[in-house]
């Protein structure tokens, strides 16, 4: 059984990710016919999603909190098609800068949630160990598209 990790170890393995995610071969594609201008799009769209969720976990604020596929009434899968077709029109370089606007800006906030005592969740999700556990959702992305990572886990 390993050991859990820190909270400060996995904002380490975020800015990791984040890194290997921005070097990826423009050839990068998913089984699911996603490039890497898809990739970003999706990882941008959830980190805006995270943003709102550590911001109102930082004003404690969470007792109304939902994202925003739940209050669309659409399952996260169909959420996910929605925001690819939303942002058709953004070219590989905006998204690639939102995506770094937003994964800098969710950074800073995961940073300041590990500063305060835990604060009280509504939801198991919401809780910080469980919130930073957001990087398995990007390093699953990176080997379901053939890159091979090597985090020291």
């Amino acid at each position: 059984m390993s050991e859990e990790l820190s909270l400060q170890d996995k904002i380490t393995i975020i800015k990791k990710l984040t890194d290997v995610l921005l070097k990826l071969p423009d050839s990068f594609s998913l089984d699911n016919g996603w490039n890497k201008r898809d990739l970003l799009l999706h990882l941008w769209t959830w980190d805006m999603e995270y943003i709102r969720l550590c911001t109102s976990k930082l004003a404690n604020k969470l007792k109304k909190f939902l994202f925003e596929y739940e209050t669309l009434n659409m399952t996260y899968s169909s959420w996910n098609d929605y925001n690819i077709e939303k942002h058709y029109e953004l070219d590989f370089e905006e998204i690639k800068t939102r995506f770094q606007e937003s994964r800098g800006k969710l950074i800073i906030l995961f940073e300041n949630l590990i500063n305060i005592p835990e604060i009280e969740a509504t939801k198991e999700c919401f809780l910080t160990k469980r919130i930073l556990d957001m990087y398995q959702h990007d390093k699953m992305h990176l080997e379901a598209g053939g890159v091979a990572i090597y985090l020291n886990e």
